[in-house]
């Protein structure tokens, strides 16, 4: 039986207009996943991703999705080891504590974007360096394939992700905190610029659940 071509466009018109309808419901589902629940499955990380899903904006800074699951597995993973619960830290991420790895991750944001329109330039070199004093720090006896194997073991980071996510914010800090004072003679200078800046961030993320 031959079918007419008019009937074949038919037909697969009503095809793809089902699988865009299904796509766009996929979409749908993963988007609200993520805004209202924080989904933070592989499968959700990948569909954030590909979808350019915001955790926060800060000013023209934005805040990714997987910057902001990447802090909160270094949390998940502290939480579930010896040390949080000798301090008597809670074993679940609650929702509370979810906004407030949030908040931490749009701090290094706004720091970044101080930075930036303060000119300052922290070389890789400058982190490593940073890095060695916090090794030095931890003792003669401490090596660093100890201390490597503690970020492992403590909050699932190795070194590299140490010196992105914890290094090189709290090396700007430091290093703005000292310049802005300097500039305006004003101690208070870069806190106060911060504390505006973390004012003006927006999230789309809902912490309700």
């Amino acid at each position: 039986m031959t079918v007419s071509w008019s009937k074949r466009r038919m037909w697969a018109t009503g095809i793809i207009s089902g699988l865009l309808f299904l796509l766009a419901g996929t979409v749908a589902t993963f988007e609200f996943g993520v805004l209202w629940s924080q989904w933070d499955f592989p499968a959700a990380r990948f569909m954030a991703m590909v979808l350019r899903i915001p955790a926060a904006h800060v000013g023209a800074e934005t805040v990714s999705y997987a910057s902001y699951t990447k802090q909160l597995d270094a949390e998940r993973k502290f939480l579930a080891g010896p040390a949080a619960r000798a301090q008597g830290l809670p074993d679940i991420l609650t929702a509370e504590f979810r906004r407030q790895t949030l908040l931490r991750t749009i701090r290094v944001a706004a720091v970044e974007q101080i930075a930036r329109e303060q000119k300052l330039m922290v070389t890789p070199l400058d982190v490593d360096r940073s890095y060695g004093i916090i090794l030095d720090r931890a003792g003669t006896s401490t090596t660093p394939a100890e201390f490597a194997s503690f970020l492992e073991d403590e909050f699932g980071l190795n070194v590299d992700d140490f010196k992105t996510y914890v290094v090189r914010p709290a090396l700007i800090e430091d290093t703005l905190k000292v310049q802005m004072q300097k500039n305006t003679n004003d101690p208070n200078a870069f806190d106060n610029l911060l504390n505006d800046r973390m004012k003006e961030a927006v999230t789309p993320l809902r912490f309700s659940v």
